[in-house]
């Protein structure tokens, strides 16, 4: 009696242990020999006890890997094993009980492997928790043992049960204290002599063991990944303030130039980015203006737009046509061009003192221009072939004449394929429309105007492409403005 009694405390005691301790992503669970649940803190799902005559033999669950570790942990000490048990991932590890035939099951859950360097280090610490949870929970049992074992020794010999209870019970104070010990800058639980007792105390030791030796190395993985994209995105900054001071930024531009006004701006999609726009005095009388899209994104477009623009510059600086420019670009850049990337191109030199504009178009967007009493309206202009793609190629070239007060307006295609949540466009035709309605302000707030246009419509979605654009206003010569 004094037996049945003693053991039904510490079951109870085992019982509520078990549940008040437990957390989300770990807890301990006992089947016994007939394969069915008989603690565990969960009330649903596999894992929940069942104590009715008719409670399922685990052995039979319809899970087939499941119920082979059952079975295998009824025999044997199973060590640690990934399983998808009611559509969760878990690392389950099961110990035998010889003297009952029960088994010890703990179960630990495996997202907390995904999770990045600061939350791990906490899951680190609940794991620990649930470490130290075992271990108490493993004093509990060892005391079970002791009474079943008590019982049978007051008949047989009380000094062998004595001896027993204190080969169990002081492996497992040891690995409850080193435990408790662990900390941020101590994270690793190592297998000692004490442990090594040749039963179940030792199988849980090397499998926590075994668990603390994977945490740290991914933890150590984390640290160098994090490490290395801090490193990264440095250099990604220090590229874009290099790549932004590659074009022309200061305004205004041309501040002892009267006779126009001119601003641009080039927002790219990613760190670093494949449009740009130029512009430059190849003389005191002809303003060169470049508008240009590179193929491609991020960090391959940025090298080649830089090339591009250097290209593209020398030849203007030379006093070649527009159409000549495009030519000797395009047989600079296939010459050596073995990613087979390319760039389209609008190329305009401004004679000054007239208003004449000279363009050439290499597969580049139409350009807009806007009279002094009218509206925006595309210039359909012939297109050539984009740089880069074809050798040996000619440009032509065409000329309009820019009178006082009318505006020239360059983009890139970032603009009208900009995109909102609904998947719709911006489109030219409402480009357009947003130019019209502030035709009559001055280029710098035509482009935040034109910029704010694309924000809204496109409201909270992503930036997939650069967006530039470049507005030129052309006040002609004091004599021009003098006749007015």
């Amino acid at each position: 009696m004094v037996a049945v009694v003693a053991a039904d405390v510490w079951l109870n005691t085992i019982n509520d242990y078990i549940v008040e301790k437990s957390t989300k992503d770990n807890f301990l669970c006992v089947v016994n020999d007939k394969g069915q649940m008989i603690f565990s803190p969960k009330e649903e799902g596999v894992f929940k006890v069942d104590a009715t005559p008719d409670a399922p033999d685990l052995r039979n669950y319809e899970d087939k890997d499941f119920a082979d570790f059952i079975m295998l942990a009824l025999q044997e000490n199973t060590g640690l094993k990934a399983l998808e048990i009611d559509g969760e991932e878990y690392y389950i590890c099961g110990v035998p009980m010889d003297t009952l035939g029960w088994a010890v099951i703990s179960v630990v859950d495996k997202e907390l492997t995904n999770q990045p360097t600061a939350s791990l280090l906490e899951s680190y610490n609940a794991i620990n928790d649930s470490a130290a949870q075992t271990y108490r929970n493993g004093v509990k049992y060892s005391s079970r043992v002791v009474i079943v074992f008590t019982v049978i020794v007051v008949l047989l010999d009380n000094a062998a049960a004595l001896i027993l209870a204190h080969n169990i019970v002081k492996p497992l104070e040891t690995m409850t204290r080193k435990i408790n010990s662990i900390s941020d800058s101590n994270q690793t639980f190592t297998m000692e002599k004490v442990y090594k007792t040749g039963d179940e105390v030792e199988v849980l030791a090397e499998s926590f063991a075994t668990l603390s030796e994977r945490m740290h190395d991914y933890i150590t993985q984390i640290t160098h990944i994090t490490a290395e994209k801090e490193r990264i995105g440095t250099e990604l900054a220090l590229a874009t303030r290099i790549q932004a001071d590659m074009l022309p930024n200061i305004y205004p531009a041309f501040p002892d130039r009267p006779e126009f006004d001119i601003y641009a701006s080039m927002d790219p999609a990613k760190e670093v980015g494949g449009d740009f726009y130029d512009f430059f005095l190849a003389d005191d009388d002809h303003l060169c203006m470049v508008m240009a899209d590179v193929s491609g994104k991020g960090v391959p477009a940025a090298l080649f737009m830089m090339a591009s623009k250097i290209i593209l510059q020398n030849n203007a600086m030379m006093g070649k046509s527009p159409a000549q420019i495009l030519k000797d670009t395009n047989a600079a850049i296939c010459a050596n061009n073995r990613e087979d990337m390319f760039v389209t191109v609008w190329m305009g030199v401004l004679e000054i003192s007239s208003g004449k504009l000279t363009a050439a178009n290499a597969g580049h967007e139409y350009p807009m221009i806007k009279r002094k009493d009218g509206e925006f309206g595309l210039v359909k202009d012939k297109h050539g072939f984009v740089i880069g793609g074809i050798e040996n190629l000619k440009f032509k070239e065409y000329e309009t004449i820019l009178r006082p007060g009318d505006k020239l307006f360059l983009y890139t295609d970032g603009v009208p394929e900009a995109t909102n949540p609904q998947n719709e466009l911006f489109g030219t035709e409402r480009m357009i429309a947003s130019l019209n309605q502030i035709s009559d302000s001055a280029p710098e707030k035509i482009l935040k105007q034109m910029r704010k246009a694309v924000d809204d419509f496109v409201e909270e979605s992503e930036q997939f492409d650069d967006i530039t654009m470049l507005c030129l206003e052309y006040n002609g010569t004091p004599q021009d403005r003098k006749e007015e």
